[in-house]
């Protein structure tokens, strides 16, 4: 059973370990907005660019004191089709997983079989210790390979003490696979959805050379040393963070609202691909979404930053605040019957520092765009 905090829905996560949290900069891989007819809902790719919309005065950067223990100085990510034309009203409901396509996406390299059955997974097993697993209870899907994990072995982004990403170039194009050809291979993956909402992408260049450096293996006893595998060209490959767009905004999930660590560069999906294949796929909800005739009333962004100061005052923590991005997300909130609302927050993303121990903390706090509510529980 899902657990709902507020209206956010939270996927569960399945038997096998998620190997990651993503964080990083960001890109863009935008779908655009076309004429339709249709009265009501439309597709997410027939948004109408010519009907007049009101635009939003937003700045890019904002820098300001809340007070003395609060400062903002930040760069704040929204797109400029918001500042045009405004947010639509959007819902969505989840699609289907094409179990079908990709399996015959998987076929020429992996040839999958079925694997053991659990009461919450459909498995199949293939070549190179590829594991591909349905969720019996969500539309979801993880899928990697023996290679995938020596990847994992040498790019190591979660917030510890031998995270590494930074050894490694973003949107660095390899010398035989063009990230055109990267971006297009996953669009196909989303389009098996019968889904094509635009998407942000984020592309870290994992080259062989570095990884061979930075590679570690972390044996049962709890002792770390070099892999016992021969990098090679072959092994070049782009680590992509993906989100789908609502409105050009990208869409976090709820379950990412969790996690205060980078929380604006998680993408809700992750793909690992070099010039061959597909070497890893978590694949978490894909939604398909559909655009109403009317906008969302969103707060001018004054008053999101006196909101902001006023909820942050309240909480009368015992710590200084300092933030650093300020992002425009779309969440699914579950309204029942398969039905999602595609809810526009802002998230205001930097670092706590307290006065006693004087320690540094992640920061996040999540606001209703329409209303100014704040989603600090989870």
């Amino acid at each position: 059973m899902k657990k709902r905090v507020k209206h956010y829905g939270m996927p569960t996560c399945l038997v096998l370990v998620i190997f990651f949290v993503i964080s990083m900069d960001r890109g863009l891989f935008a779908g655009r907005h076309e004429e339709v007819k249709e009265a009501g809902e439309v597709s997410a790719q027939n948004v109408s660019a010519e009907k007049a919309f009101c635009g939003m005065d937003i700045p890019y950067k904002y820098k300001g004191d809340i007070n003395a223990r609060n400062r903002i100085d930040a760069a704040i990510d929204a797109p400029d089709i918001i500042r045009k034309e405004g947010f639509r009203k959007a819902s969505a409901r989840i699609a289907d997983v094409p179990e079908a396509s990709i399996l015959a996406l998987l076929e020429e390299r992996y040839h999958p079989y079925e694997g053991e059955e659990y009461d919450n997974i459909r498995q199949y097993l293939g070549e190179d210790e590829m594991c591909l697993s349905f969720s019996r209870m969500y539309q979801e899907f993880f899928m990697r390979c023996r290679t995938a994990d020596y990847i994992r072995m040498a790019y190591r982004d979660q917030p510890t003490d031998d995270c590494n990403k930074e050894r490694y170039a973003l949107e660095a194009e390899l010398p035989d696979f063009q990230l055109a050809d990267c971006d297009q291979r996953i669009k196909e993956v989303f389009q098996s959805y019968g889904t094509d909402s635009g998407f942000r992408i984020v592309h870290s260049t994992l080259d062989h050379d570095t990884m061979e450096q930075e590679a570690l293996e972390l044996h049962a006893d709890g002792t770390w040393t070099k892999p016992d595998y021969a990098w090679s060209a072959d092994d070049d490959s782009y680590y992509c963070r993906v989100w789908q767009l609502c409105n050009g905004i990208p869409v976090a999930h709820g379950y990412m609202l969790q996690s205060y660590g980078d929380i604006l560069n998680q993408g809700s999906h992750t793909l690992v691909l070099n010039k061959e294949r597909i070497l890893q796929m978590d694949m978490t909800e894909v939604y398909d979404v559909r655009y109403g005739q009317e906008q969302e009333p969103l707060l001018d962004f004054d008053k999101v930053i006196g909101r902001y100061g006023q909820i942050t005052e309240a909480a009368g923590e015992t710590y200084a605040i300092e933030i650093t991005d300020i992002g425009l997300r779309v969440i699914g909130v579950d309204e029942g019957g398969g039905k999602y609302r595609m809810a526009p927050i802002w998230i205001f993303y930097g670092t706590k520092t307290y006065e006693d121990g004087g320690a540094n903390m992640p920061f996040a706090m999540m606001m209703d765009a329409v209303t100014g509510d704040e989603l600090w529980e989870l």
